[in-house]
């Protein structure tokens, strides 16, 4: 019965003590974005400022998740864009720009954060092990 309260409550430590260096990892600057041959690739989720400089004439810009196989942002005008988009989980994107003259795209970091995924493993490994931990600390002291 020790024993499984010792891992218990390692188990909670270790998934609080995850969570806060998590938040403080994702304060830290590092390469937010990482280009490819004709997109980018995002180490987790995250909002990024899509910019564009277009010299001359109608264009389009598209952002494509291949994973979802969806089109996440895709606008046609003459004017700049300057526009949050939201990336909602690590891995490849592809950025399509349609013109006959040549526009400029930049892509800048603002915000990230976890993905859903990582934080439901980590609140559900935390809420379990703290419910069993209580449990056996109640049934324990009833005898």
């Amino acid at each position: 019965m020790r024993l499984l309260k010792a891992i218990l409550i390692s188990v909670l430590i270790i998934t609080v003590f995850s969570l806060a260096a998590q938040e403080r990892i994702l304060q830290k600057p590092y390469s937010q974005v990482i280009l490819t041959g004709r997109g980018f690739v995002v180490p987790s989720a995250r909002v990024i400022l899509l910019n564009t400089n277009p010299t001359d004439g109608e264009y389009m810009v598209s952002i494509f998740d291949p994973e979802t196989n969806k089109t996440i942002f895709s606008k046609r005008t003459g004017k700049p864009i300057n526009e949050e988009i939201l990336l909602s989980h690590s891995g490849p994107y592809y950025v399509l720009v349609d013109s006959e003259l040549p526009v400029v795209c930049a892509l800048k970091g603002m915000t990230s954060y976890p993905s859903k995924e990582i934080l439901n493993i980590e609140y559900s490994m935390g809420g379990v092990s703290a419910f069993l931990l209580a449990f056996l600390m109640f049934q324990e002291g009833r005898k």
